[in-house]
């Protein structure tokens, strides 16, 4: 049986604060460790605290002198039976307290602690983060991470892919690659090492990325001295460069007919993020600024026109938040239709005859004639009418503007500084993750195969498995209880099987890397490498590649690929600390069950989204809503925190299964494995100094969750157990 946390005081009645690793709760408030019970501890420092100390201090004199008077002597006696009182009293609850803990090691044995390494190294990373002079029922974000907000710059999980990171670059740095005939593996080590040589200044590619960006007919920051043909920039861009920042191009072929697939640019999140994460106007001047010195380089043409900082951001404006507002809208699962639009648009000065023209230079022919399709037909729609009321050469500069931002990433150092406000800590973490992502286009398992299959090797396997499953049958109760379930909407293909989460995992994955043909890498340059590789992917649906690689930059764990109707688990998503097979249940569910829990929210959330009755799309709607509204704050993503919000409960529900059988992490007996479960949760979205508003990252949704109250022992009205809660699954 495990004890419930108890809040700690000091003599004043205020909490403890705990800067350092804070006291054991079965240790006194002065660090001695003759108490053992915070019950007990507490009972005795509030009787001595009703002592009159002065007077004591003088009775304590009179004793020493016995000429001094009888009642003077009188009040020691009474003293003295006081402190026997006293004494017997604390005999008596450290007797009790012994026989407890002896009842609970008899029962459990001591099996129940978990002193493997992996548990020691949690406890020390849980003892000097959590804040135990906070109040969890107040702020739980604060309770758990507080002490590695102040300790560390980088967060939690930025903090365990940067070992991941390690672990890659010695894998391909100590491989030998030849320049010709390389395998797969050694083409994915090739292009990470020319990306790793550019984000630690060992290479310099803008003499080569501006000749690039000149096959585009990108001279930014000059204006073009002729008509500007935004139709072959954008082409370009995507199909020969892979810097698609506004709309990405692959080829579709078929025995009966080919289309030309339009959809949102892979890179725009890049572009989008940047421009919201500025704090003030002089921030995002300096930033052009810089990009503006690097990029016009010693080109000084006196005659040629230079693009304004004004006239740039005007059109950023009217473009950029139109095209993200369409961006997310989810068609994950959506099949092809024409994108006629795209074609007949008189007013963006686009036709079937252009569009024939342009695609023959870059020597595409369609089967069937020109089809150009896309599954995103809202984004097609906004980003046409955009064109169309900007104008060519307004669509052109707003176009430009956002593809130099991309190709500044695979440039140089500097440029990578000026993306992440030079800021080198934030830009090592976020590079290195960009880095390893580029590398994935290859494969998502070609540089983890020495892990992968050292995993595949263990038991971790099974255990993770078990976990998986444990929440898959958890969540599927619910959902197939939930008012607005239609038997009919597929949340997720097959229930019982985990070959699509754990497919990273999978012998055959491991042993077949390439997405496409295989393109000899020069370790060299980045540049050369990433078009190389771009053009090779020309007929290789990107959709499920884009996702992998915002999904490996935001450090998750977990992609949906698309029309899989499953989820998939990123191959570094079982590591420690999310997920170690030496470590408690508790905190393996609050790592990768909470990890399995958001994928089927967002399965959840993209089919009824789709195929959901008016009822349901109302349900789902009145829960964003509910959660926007909360009191913590804004979050990075809604829609990630209304994913796991229809997870939570399940995630819950399959760890209930197994927690009265968990053991316990050594030096974290006091808390009780529920917990321990919302504490492992927590922790993994700790955030580092370097982030903001941190309140709502564990907050936003545990105030909602009725068994986080239970497990605290929060009053109704608490913060974290607000009388009204959003309703979910």
């Amino acid at each position: 049986m495990r004890r419930s946390l108890e809040s700690t005081v000091s003599k004043s009645g205020s909490p403890i604060l705990s800067g350092a690793p804070s006291p054991s709760p079965w240790q006194a408030v002065d660090g001695s460790a003759d108490v053992v019970t915070p019950y007990a501890a507490s009972s005795t420092r509030n009787f001595l605290l009703n002592q009159d100390a002065p007077q004591f201090t003088r009775d304590l004199a009179i004793y020493e002198n016995p000429t001094e008077n009888v009642a003077h002597r009188e009040s020691w006696s009474n003293t003295k039976k006081a402190l026997i009182v006293v004494a017997v009293f604390l005999c008596a609850s450290l007797l009790f307290v012994s026989v407890l803990i002896g009842r609970r090691l008899s029962a459990s044995g001591p099996e129940m602690l978990c002193s493997s390494s992996a548990c020691r190294d949690y406890s020390d990373s849980l003892k000097t983060s959590i804040n135990t002079s906070v109040d969890p029922c107040r702020s739980f974000t604060h309770f758990v991470c507080d002490g590695w907000e102040r300790d560390n710059v980088i967060s939690v999980r930025q903090h365990q892919f940067a070992e991941v990171v390690e672990r890659v670059r010695d894998f391909a740095f100590a491989m030998e690659i030849p320049v010709k005939g390389q395998n797969e593996t050694q083409m994915a080590a090739a292009l990470y090492r020319s990306c790793d040589d550019v984000v630690h200044g060992r290479s310099d590619q803008l003499a080569l990325v501006t000749e690039l960006l000149r096959g585009a007919n990108i001279t930014w920051p000059e204006v073009p001295e002729g008509p500007c043909d935004l139709l072959h920039t954008l082409l370009y861009t995507s199909l020969r460069l892979g810097w698609d920042a506004v709309v990405t191009f692959t080829i579709s072929r078929t025995p009966l007919e080919d289309a030309l697939v339009v959809k949102p640019g892979s890179s725009f999140p890049f572009v989008y993020d940047k421009t919201v994460g500025f704090e003030t106007e002089e921030g995002k001047r300096v930033y052009f600024n810089e990009l503006m010195r690097a990029f016009r380089g010693d080109r000084r043409n006196v005659t040629a026109r230079i693009v304004s900082y004004e006239d740039t951001i005007a059109v950023e404006n009217m473009a950029l938040g139109k095209l993200a507002q369409v961006y997310s809208v989810s068609e994950r699962n959506g099949t092809l239709s024409r994108a006629q639009e795209f074609v007949d648009a008189p007013d963006a000065g686009l036709s079937e005859a252009r569009w024939t023209a342009a695609l023959s230079r870059f020597r595409i022919n369609l089967t069937g004639g020109l089809n150009v399709a896309t599954r995103s037909p809202s984004y097609v729609k906004t980003f046409v009418s955009l064109w169309a009321a900007l104008g060519e050469a307004g669509m052109y500069s707003f176009v430009s503007w956002c593809t130099v931002q991309v190709a500044a990433l695979y440039t140089n150092r500097e440029l990578i500084l000026n993306y992440y406000d030079k800021d080198s800590r934030k830009a090592q973490v976020y590079s290195d993750a960009f880095c390893v992502s580029r590398a994935m286009i290859m494969s998502n398992a070609a540089l983890f195969a020495p892990y992968t299959t050292q995993v595949l090797r263990s038991d971790a396997m099974v255990d993770a498995r078990e976990v998986t499953l444990s929440v898959r049958s958890a969540f599927r109760d619910r959902l197939e209880a939930w008012p607005h379930y239609e038997e009919n909407v597929t949340v997720v293909s097959n229930w019982a099987s985990l070959d699509a989460p754990f497919r990273t995992f999978a012998p055959a994955e491991i042993d077949r890397f390439a997405r496409g043909p295989l393109v000899d890498m020069d370790v060299g340059s980045l540049a050369h490498n990433w078009v190389v590789l771009a053009a090779s992917l020309t007929d290789t649906p990107m959709e499920d590649v884009a996702s992998e690689l915002y999904a490996v930059y935001k450090f998750r764990y977990h992609v949906l690929p698309r029309g899989e109707g499953d989820f998939q688990l990123m191959p570094y998503a079982l590591r420690f600390p999310m997920y170690e097979g030496s470590l408690p249940a508790a905190v393996n569910y609050g790592g990768l069950g909470a990890v399995v829990g958001r994928a089927l929210g967002g399965l959840f959330l993209d089919a009824y989204r789709r195929y959901g009755d008016p009822a349901s799309a109302t349900a789902l709607a009145d829960a964003r809503s509910c959660l926007i509204r909360g009191q913590f704050g804004a979050v990075d993503s809604i829609e990630d925190l209304l994913a796991e919000a229809f997870g939570v409960s399940a995630l819950v529900a399959a760890y209930k299964l197994t927690a009265t059988a968990d053991n316990a992490v050594e030096g974290m007996e006091a808390y009780s494995s529920m917990q321990m479960l919302f504490i492992a949760m927590c922790h993994n979205k700790c955030q580092g100094s370097m982030r903001g508003n941190k309140d709502p990252v564990c907050n936003a949704l545990l105030q909602y969750v009725p068994e986080f109250a239970d497990a605290f022992r929060c009053q109704a009205g608490a913060p974290m157990n607000p009388s009204h809660r959003c309703r979910f699954l």
